[in-house]
């Protein structure tokens, strides 16, 4: 724990000139101290997962993130805005003046940044520590603040819960939401009593998985996802579904609803679209059978009038019509042979084989 955090990377009383100011100057912060491969692509996929989803947390603080190649080691970089705070799309509108900037290497093993994310939000939902870390101007007792807060998994001590519930949480990028929406879930599932089992979809891929005998005995789900889930295995039960940000901070909220049967259920219509969607194709499948099966028949007589056409104009073009000075017999019975093939009238050279 003591390895992802450094006074090297700490940063109070910033004079930000803007957000962008913000993100490029962390970005400098964790560039020098070995931290990044490729600074201008961490600031992009920094932006990027901003325009996604604002970073912003409540109480003027916000965690932008990034993982991928660009990054050489895992860690976090600390800046404090001395005055104003920035927009960094905030449940609660307040602008964030106290940033944690989370690198995370792309083949990162184990599990270190998430109990980081764990340890900090620790700290977030404590007013005492908060209050402390927006206004001490010592990065000593900072870091001790951070490096001396109790693990969250040590709340959930409880024996003799009253329900039980489940609960999916995931993010695009999956390395900072994920994990504070499961951590404020199991927190309020603590106060409130509950027994609940929370499946992570982040950057260490799908943890703690759900099985068919949690949701067989779970009274209701909760999914707190800024990305797309798999909700056909919940088909009947009670469900409630909102952003990962609504998981962090309505997490109290959300697991009333569940008690209090506020939830709806939840109807998969898969197993129709499917059916629905097979009958579509089969028809479509035999009509086009078909119709080829036509085609061909009909290509051997196609292919053949365009033989004939071909022979009869090398004698001119109009060489099978007797009125014309270049009339040749040849071209004549050619032609005769011709409309016989498309069953046409003498007077007719057109064949309807032509059409297809």
């Amino acid at each position: 724990m003591q390895d992802l955090f450094s006074k090297k990377l700490i940063l109070l009383n910033y004079e930000a000139k803007s957000k962008d100011d913000i993100i490029e100057k962390m970005a400098d912060m964790l560039n020098e101290n070995g931290y990044l491969r490729n600074k201008e692509n961490f600031i992009k996929d920094i932006k990027k997962r901003e325009e996604i989803s604002g970073t912003g947390l409540e109480e003027y603080i916000a965690m932008p993130h990034a993982k991928g190649n660009f990054v050489e080691k895992h860690g976090i970089a600390i800046l404090r805005v001395k005055d104003k705070g920035f927009d960094f799309g905030a449940a609660d509108l307040k602008p964030s003046k106290l940033f944690f900037m989370i690198a995370v290497p792309e083949n990162t093993t184990g599990n270190d940044h998430i109990k980081t994310i764990s340890y900090l939000n620790n700290i977030f939902n404590n007013d005492i520590l908060r209050q402390e870390i927006m206004n001490t101007n010592d990065k000593n007792r900072f870091l001790e603040i951070i490096l001396n807060t109790p693990n969250s998994d040590t709340i959930m001590n409880k024996t003799n819960l009253e329900n039980f519930i489940l609960a999916v949480t995931a993010c695009p990028t999956g390395i900072a939401h994920t994990y504070m929406a499961a951590d404020s879930l199991k927190r309020a599932a603590n106060e409130l009593n509950v027994e609940i089992k929370i499946e992570t979809n982040g950057s260490s891929g799908i943890e703690n998985p759900i099985n068919e005998e949690d949701i067989k005995k779970a009274k209701g789900i909760i999914i707190a996802s800024g990305k797309a889930v798999n909700k056909t295995r919940f088909n009947g039960k009670p469900l409630i579904e909102v952003g990962v940000k609504d998981g962090i901070h309505k997490a109290k909220e959300l697991i009333q609803d569940i008690i209090n049967n506020k939830a709806k259920i939840y109807r998969s219509n898969t197993s129709q679209k499917t059916e629905s969607s097979i009958t579509n194709n089969t028809s479509n499948t035999e009509i086009y059978k078909h119709l080829m099966n036509g085609v061909s028949f009909m290509l051997p007589f196609v292919v053949s009038g365009g033989i004939i056409i071909a022979i009869s104009f090398m004698f001119g073009i109009k060489a099978f019509d007797p009125t014309d000075p270049n009339y040749n017999k040849i071209a004549d019975i050619l032609m005769q042979i011709r409309r016989w093939e498309c069953f046409l009238p003498n007077d007719s050279n057109t064949c309807w084989l032509h059409f297809i």
